[in-house]
């Protein structure tokens, strides 16, 4: 009976040098992964951060661009007297305005 243990407990030290890399490997990844300051949940997080600051620069870009538009339309009186009629409801003489909802 002593030389199957003696065995078996040769076995075991034969494998473990092996193990000890797949563990030591195992516990890195882990750590990466999850401990490190930069692990997995902070990247996920940084990245949806990330879309949704492009999604309001292109908001802004937009923004931009329509008020510049605006800004180039007030040299020209038509444009003037439409956005006087559309946003204050002015009118000239003689004219009626039906406002329709």
């Amino acid at each position: 009976m002593e030389k199957k243990y003696f065995l078996k407990k040769k076995f075991i030290f034969h494998f473990f040098p092996k193990k000890k890399y797949f563990f030591t490997l195992a516990i890195f990844f882990f750590w990466i992964v999850f401990c490190d300051d930069d692990n997995i949940f902070k990247m996920y997080a940084l990245l949806k951060q990330k879309k949704e600051l492009k999604q309001q620069q292109q908001q802004y870009l937009y923004q931009i661009k329509v008020i510049k538009e605006k800004k180039e339309n007030l040299d020209n009186m038509e444009y003037i007297e439409k956005y006087a009629r559309e946003k204050y409801f002015m009118k000239k003489k003689g004219e009626d305005i039906f406002i329709v909802e």
